[in-house]
């Protein structure tokens, strides 16, 4: 009886992240096949065409912020496991991509052997908590509680934008809104982190 391959579509605007992850997933997890995207179309169309048992998905992408895109997605591929892998805060995002439909979050500072650990978790249909949310879980986390958690999608997705250095005018262009409702997110966003600026 043949073997039964792993269908693993990895989703990073990166090449050498993709590479490098599917290199680190063909050794190490046995049968994994692996396909390569960098967009959210480019995801769209992979999840239209192929059966994928897993997707390994940057945060923010060229064309857009995949937490957005979750809970459509998981609607119109109930059994596909989702494990998002970014750069961005795990304090800031892990439970909103959770709520959203994935199955675990982990930053890109992990190193392979929890990756690993990670994908070969999900993969079997088992949520996965990195070290320091298993920690945050049991209470025994010396971190504050969540400064972010009061923040509106809109208002996380304007911090996306003003980290990576837009201005305001192009942030309600990416977001499909006005200036003066950009203003207000960025307003709202600094009163409840109680800030001036983000840098």
């Amino acid at each position: 009886m043949a073997a039964q391959h792993s269908r693993i579509l990895i989703v990073d605007d990166h090449a050498v992240v993709r590479r490098g992850l599917g290199n680190l997933l063909m050794a190490q997890i046995p049968h994994a096949r692996v396909t390569e995207e960098r967009t959210c179309l480019g995801l769209q169309r992979q999840l239209a065409l192929f059966g994928f048992e897993l997707v390994i998905l940057d945060l923010v992408l060229p064309d857009g912020n995949t937490i957005d895109l979750l809970p459509g997605i998981m609607a119109l591929y109930p059994g596909l496991r989702v494990l998002m892998y970014s750069m961005s805060a795990e304090e800031v995002y892990a439970e909103r991509a959770q709520m959203a439909g994935a199955m675990g979050f982990m930053t890109k500072a992990e190193d392979e052997e929890e990756l690993v650990r990670a994908v070969r978790m999900v993969l079997k249909g088992k949520p996965y908590l990195s070290p320091s949310q298993e920690a945050r879980a049991l209470g025994m986390s010396s971190i504050d509680p969540d400064p972010f958690r009061s923040l509106s999608p809109r208002e996380i997705s304007t911090m996306d934008h003003l980290l990576r250095g837009r201005t305001i005018g192009e942030v309600a262009t990416l977001m499909g809104v006005g200036h003066s409702t950009a203003t207000t997110f960025k307003a709202r966003l600094f009163n409840k982190l109680g800030v001036n600026n983000l840098l």
